[in-house]
Order: C-alpha cells, then sequence, then structure tokens
C-alpha cells in the first residue's frame, strides 16, 4: 500500500531543513558550523521552508469528487465525496549538546467526510456507513534525534525518529521507528544536493528501506527550485521582503482511525488512508516578525484510498476506494521559531 509515504514524512521533513541553511546565506555557512546557527538564522530559513516552523495551524478543503468503493472485491457503493481537515502541528526544540540535538511534535487532526448521490450496491452493505456526514479525530506524536556530523569531509546527518497516530483514547494504533542517514553531496552559493537513505520499521507496509534525495538551485531571476524527495517539488519567487509565490506538487496523507462496533462484516477497528498528489499555486505574507499566512489551491489527484485492520499489513485492506480528481484550498497559519532548546 501506498500509504507507507504518511509514516516519513515528519522525520525526512526534519533533515531536509538541513539543506535551507545553505539556502539562505551560504557566506555564514562558511564561517560557522551548522550546530552553531542562531535563532534569527534559523527563522530567515523558515520563511523560505515551512518545514522549520514551529506551530502551523491549516484548514483544508477539497471539493465533491466522485468515488467507486469497494469491499472485499465487490462493489459496496458509488457517489460523490467531499473532505475537510484543520490540523495543528507544535514542534519543539527539547535539548541539544555538541553535535545531537532531540525534538518533540505533536499532532492534532480532525477530518470530515460527506458523501452524496449515493448509490447502495446491495442490501445488506446499507447499514456500514448509515451517515452521509460524519467526523473523526487524530493524534499524532513524534520524538527526534538527530547528530550532525562529517563523513569523508561532508556534512552528514544520522537521526532516528519514534512516531504513533491514533484515534482512538488510551492507545496508540500505528507506531514505527525510523532511521536516517542523509549526506551533502554538492554545495555552492546556488545550488545545494543531498541524498541517504531511510530504515523504516512498520509492521504495516512492505517496504523497510527507501531512499530520500533534496536538491535545490537558485537561478539568476531569483527563482528557487526545492525538490525534497519523496514529499515534493516546487518553484518558487520572492516578489518583495514580505510576500512570496509558489507553483508545484506536494504529496498530501491523510490518516483516519474508524470503530464500528455493531458490524460483522467489516473490522471493528481499521485505518483509511488517503494518499494524493496536490498539484497546485501558493502565495504567503509575512503577516508579523514571527507570523506566516499561506494559502494554497489547485487539484488534487488521488493515488490510491484503502481501509485495512488496525495492527494488520496494509496490503491486506478491505476497502479500496477510487475517487476522481477535485479541486482543494488551504489556508495555513504559521509561527517562526521562537523556542531554543532547553540546554
Amino acid at each position: 500500500m501506498n500509504s507507507k509515504i504518511s509514516f516519513f514524512l515528519s522525520p525526512v521533513c526534519l533533515l531536509m531543513s538541513i539543506s535551507t541553511y545553505a539556502q539562505v546565506k551560504q557566506a555564514q555557512l562558511e564561517k560557522e558550523k551548522i550546530d552553531s546557527i542562531n535563532l534569527s538564522y534559523i527563522t530567515e530559513a523558515a520563511v523560505r521552508n515551512p518545514i522549520l516552523r514551529q506551530i502551523v495551524v491549516s484548514t483544508e478543503v477539497t471539493g465533491n469528487s466522485t468515488i467507486k468503493s469497494d469491499l472485499y472485491g465487490n462493489r459496496l457503493f458509488e457517489g460523490k465525496v467531499a473532505q475537510s481537515r484543520t490540523s495543528a502541528l507544535l514542534t519543539l526544540p527539547l535539548a541539544s549538546w555538541a553535535k545531537n540535538s532531540i525534538t518533540g511534535s505533536l499532532l492534532f487532526e480532525h477530518s470530515e467526510f460527506s458523501l452524496s448521490d449515493v448509490k447502495t450496491a446491495s442490501p445488506e452493505y446499507q447499514g456500514i456507513f448509515q451517515d452521509p456526514k460524519f467526523s473523526r479525530n487524530t493524534v499524532g506524536f513524534n520524538g527526534g534525534y538527530q547528530r550532525i556530523d562529517s563523513l569523508f569531509g561532508r556534512n552528514v546527518v544520522y537521526a532516528a525518529n519514534v512516531n504513533g497516530v491514533t484515534g482512538k483514547t488510551g492507545s496508540i494504533q500505528r507506531v514505527n521507528f525510523l532511521g536516517t542517514v542523509i549526506i551533502n553531496l554538492k554545495q555552492t552559493a546556488t545550488t545545494n544536493l543531498s541524498a541517504g537513505l531511510v530504515l523504516n520499521i512498520d509492521r504495516s507496509i512492505n517496504i523497510p528501506v527507501f531512499p530520500v534525495v533534496t536538491y535545490w538551485r537558485k537561478f539568476s531571476n531569483g527563482m528557487e527550485l526545492n525538490v525534497n524527495l519523496p514529499q515534493q517539488a516546487y518553484l518558487r519567487k520572492d516578489f518583495n521582503s514580505k510576500f512570496s509565490g509558489s507553483i508545484g506538487t506536494t504529496i498530501s496523507v491523510s490518516n483516519t482511525f474508524f470503530e464500528y462496533t455493531d458490524q460483522n462484516i467489516i473490522p471493528q477497528n481499521f485505518n483509511y488512508t488517503v494518499l494524493a498528489l496536490q498539484n497546485g499555486v501558493g502565495i504567503e505574507y509575512r503577516l508579523a516578525k514571527k507570523i506566516m499566512i499561506s494559502l494554497n489551491g489547485g487539484i488534487q489527484n488521488p493515488l490510491s484510498a484503502r481501509a485495512f485492520e488496525v495492527g494488520k499489513n496494509s496490503a491486506d485492506y478491505f476497502i479500496n476506494n477510487k475517487t476522481g480528481a477535485s479541486p482543494y484550498v488551504k489556508l495555513s497559519v504559521s509561527l517562526l521559531p521562537i523556542f531554543r532548546s532547553v540546554f
């Protein structure tokens, strides 16, 4: 199942932030080691890369798209579906010493689904989704350790992350561990290239190792190309000191947990994961010294939308939804770094 991406976005994003250091002030990097960059420098880097921001609150609305849902290979229903998500992400530096650092993140997400024009294929399935409008809450956490060092004369990052998500009070329904090594291959005033490998220990997926690549290039016209694989690729342009625009593609992943105690047809607890490509444009404005506001929109193209039992492998899904492309819009307010590590 392609939903594996949802569980490594956070640590990969953290590692990708290393490349942004070279994107802001190359001359300063020549004078300082990465681990001595001060808070004001990181703040300016976070203006160019939202990955570095410590608080992000966003609301995303996806328009109606066609949906064809299969249960155990048999048609469950057909209709239209719309979704909205409101999320809050808090990331804090917890400790740092020498070349090491520890961070922690908390995520809360509220998702709402709306089905319309539903045509049920078989009468015995009618009771599974009785309410055409329903909502779910998801809570996630990430704890990360990172060490910045050198190897063969090049900057290298070693990282370890533990991630967990749940939709049920009093339990963690999905956990995975990631170990990452990423090395800087090229760094100039206008170019930065890094690559590495991620070890993903997660019993719900079948791909334990995958590569990551980051590439940044600044052109003579001021345009910046940012490629952070497998997460995103986009072009960015500053129009002035406060206003910027971008165009590109980002992988969007949503994880929602369901519990049905009165149904024998489907598992009682299951994870529904939607993986999609969002192709669009965005604008961003620096509202205050530490506050950014962003507006993005375009077309969302779903790659997969599947449900599998909690604790099982995602390849053993029992619901497979095929959904069409739909418009989306996302509004975000974010806080640039203000907290230092505790020591």
